[in-house]
């Protein structure tokens, strides 16, 4: 080999490491109390509900929200269920300043908007007997 070659394999490749480097690494991998071994130790109080419950839970989520928003409670559950039931996020978006995008938003028609533009279609009167018939 030429002396060009040696110098090439002279320099510090990255790929080797030092004494103070396994230092490092050793502290770095020692153990640590875990976010998962503290939650292991947490307990979690929970409680099953029943499906009466689960109802009962619902309709007042509904009523309460009524109470504020003052509209439909159908609309009112739609709207909760766009929001998956979290009562302060519909409140924000409810008193923001854009209700209409709210309403598209859920797919519900706005039932504060004047809707006398939507017109049904009249039925000829062979359709009127025969629907009633």
């Amino acid at each position: 080999m030429d002396t060009g070659d040696d110098e090439l394999y002279d320099e510090d490749s990255g790929n080797e490491s030092s004494a103070e480097d396994e230092d490092e690494l050793s502290i770095s991998l020692e153990p640590e109390t875990s976010s998962r071994e503290k939650l292991d130790t947490e307990e979690f109080h929970y409680e099953v509900l029943s499906t009466e419950q689960i109802v009962q839970h619902m309709v007042d989520c509904i009523r309460e929200v009524n109470t504020v928003v003052q509209i439909p409670p159908t609309i009112t559950r739609i709207l909760l269920n766009h929001f998956k039931w979290d009562k302060e996020k519909l409140y924000e978006r409810y008193y923001d300043d854009d209700q209409e995008a709210l309403f598209k938003e859920a797919h519900i028609v706005n039932p504060y908007k004047n809707h006398l533009h939507l017109r049904i279609p009249d039925l000829h009167p062979e359709q009127k007997n025969a629907r009633f018939a």
